[in-house]
């Protein structure tokens, strides 16, 4: 943010937006929605929230034809990299949502939202922020980075990976 623009008011609620969507959409925690959803056999209750996300991933899955997969979870576990494991990887049309339920055609299938929550999260920080009044910020949520309007020097933000070999300069 601007020099001067101090954002650290917002920690607290921004905190708190992180921990709500990592209590929902978390594979890694054995309290979530997510993994209570893929530990059952048919249908969960979720949290608005958590439905509203899988909405988004199922949309994407379909507009992608299956390019993206919320299936994908037990693929990333084989690959030592994620905690969900199952046998239906690729099934994502077995997977439909309600308003606050989840369910499945089949035992096994899971999902993971872990290509898409991080995202959420984004989106739900840059609101509150432009709720507050902040309308110029670069958020970076582990990696995952969301803009609104310019850089402190007016211009459009820059975002850019440095060279990691040794002895490169950019």
């Amino acid at each position: 943010a601007p020099a001067g623009r101090d954002l650290e008011q917002h920690r607290p609620a921004i905190e708190a937006l992180i921990a709500n969507i990592d209590q929902q959409m978390s594979p890694w925690r054995a309290d979530s929605d997510i993994t209570r959803f893929n530990i059952t056999r048919r249908e969960s209750p979720v949290s608005p929230e958590a439905a509203f996300v899988t909405r988004a991933a199922l949309k994407i899955a379909h507009d992608s034809d299956g390019w993206f997969d919320p299936t994908v979870g037990p693929l990333v576990t084989q690959w030592g990299f994620g905690r969900i494991s199952g046998a239906n990887v690729g099934r994502w049309q077995g997977l439909s949502v309600g308003e606050t339920t989840l369910s499945k055609d089949m035992p096994g299938l899971t999902i993971d939202l872990c290509g898409i929550a991080k995202g959420r999260a984004l989106d739900l920080i840059a609101a509150h922020l432009l709720d507050a009044g902040a309308h110029d910020f670069l958020i970076d949520l582990g990696g995952e980075l969301k803009t609104a309007g310019s850089h402190p020097s007016g211009r459009d933000w820059q975002v850019a990976v440095e060279d990691p070999r040794p002895n490169q300069s950019g």
